[in-house]
């Protein structure tokens, strides 16, 4: 009898060995099966979390345009007063002036939405299969209110500037930054050429 091939209880070393092998696989499987419920039950705790976040940024853009707003109103009325002591509230200057104001002011607002937008596609990045089956099950991927409850805000910024021409002038034109994109300032300058820029 090979010494080898027998266990100190008489028992071929390989029925002891698929037993370790076999109660190795069972502790592995269960701790698998453990980990996979913990993880499928922290998704949904985790979106609870995204749309927490996601109420957070929304409430930090609303804040914003309004403080914007209220800033806006304020540069406004300021460059009239200015442009008024100077004789020229009706002048093309004036108005010039007040539409690069708003104009400022929707940069900053196409800054700051674009900011928002990225952070929370970053964080809906990390969702997964588990996520997607809680989202399913009711609990929707919220969106931002802000930009659409702004709306009119925006479009008061977007307005030309007519406070200068009384009778007299023309409005001056807003260009807006949030409607712009490289395509279309690529296609200014073929029709406008260098001219305007040196």
């Amino acid at each position: 009898m090979d010494g080898f091939a027998i266990t100190a209880a008489g028992e071929p070393w390989t029925h002891s060995f698929l037993i370790a092998v076999a109660g190795g696989v069972t502790v592995a499987a269960v701790g698998l099966l453990a980990a996979g419920w913990a993880a499928f039950r922290r998704a949904r705790g985790e979106i609870a979390t995204h749309d927490r976040l996601t109420a957070e940024h929304d409430e930090d853009l609303a804040s914003w345009i309004s403080d914007r707003h209220l800033l806006l109103r304020r540069q406004l009325s300021a460059m009239t007063a200015k442009e008024n002591a100077r004789g020229l509230y009706s002048s093309g200057d004036h108005g010039r002036a007040l539409a690069e104001l708003k104009e400022q002011a929707l940069h900053e607002y196409r800054d700051q939405l674009r900011m928002h937008d990225r952070a929370l596609a970053t964080l809906y990045e990390r969702e997964g299969r588990m996520h997607r089956y809680w989202r399913r099950r009711g609990k929707p991927r919220p969106a931002m209110t802000a930009p659409k409850r702004g709306a009119p805000v925006l479009d008061a910024w977007r307005a030309d500037a007519t406070r200068h021409c009384g009778e007299k002038g023309p409005a001056h034109g807003v260009v807006d930054p949030t409607r712009q994109d490289l395509d279309s300032a690529l296609e200014r300058l073929k029709d406008e050429g260098l001219k305007a820029y040196v």
